[in-house]
Parts: structure tokens; C-alpha cells; sequence
């Protein structure tokens, strides 16, 4: 299943002769799979794409062999620059990870 229009980065989907799509965690230009707000707007916008072309089933991987992730991008913390910044980029992750359950 190749769609052009997600344009990803940091993900990897793709789908087999049986109708199970695998979504592949990739980050780009990184040791390790971390948590960014570009990560997790990536996979809402895959999680939506599955939405409207339901998978017979979802396997979701890392393609880094370090492991899946080493949780959130630290980095982004620097730039953030209130509390109520803070609490956005966790609801938005906490939406995300909901419309994935």
C-alpha cells in the first residue's frame, strides 16, 4: 500500500498480500526513536489515513535496533516556553495515543 499523500518522514507504512498494514517507526536522521511534535502529528495523519482504509490488522515496529523508543524529544522541552505550552503538547500526544487505542 503506497500513499504518496502522507508524505512521511518519520514512519513507514506499508501492507501485505493478506491486508495487514505495518507501520514501520523510523525517525529521520536520529540514533534513536523519539517523541517529537513532528513524530506525532506524522502518525495522527497516519491514524487517520487507517481510519478511512481499515487494515485487516496493524503492526506497528521500529525499524532502529536500539529498541521501539526512548520516549519523549527532550529537546523540544528547550523551546517550550509556558505551562500552558506544555500541557497543549501533552494533550495533543495524549490524542494521539487515544485515537490509536
Amino acid at each position: 500500500m503506497y500513499m504518496p499523500e502522507l508524505e512521511l518522514k518519520h514512519w513507514k507504512l506499508d501492507s501485505d498480500a493478506q491486508q495487514i498494514t505495518w507501520l514501520v517507526f523510523d525517525k529521520a536522521d536520529a540514533r534513536f526513536n523519539v517523541l517529537s511534535v513532528e513524530v506525532l502529528s506524522e502518525l495522527n495523519r497516519v491514524l487517520e489515513h487507517l481510519k478511512q482504509n481499515r487494515p485487516r490488522a496493524l503492526v506497528i515496529k521500529s525499524a532502529k535496533p536500539a529498541g521501539f523508543c526512548a520516549g519523549a524529544d527532550v529537546e523540544e522541552f528547550r523551546h517550550l516556553r509556558n505551562r500552558e505550552q506544555a500541557l497543549e503538547y501533552i494533550n495533543m500526544a495524549q490524542q494521539v495515543f487515544d485515537r490509536l487505542e
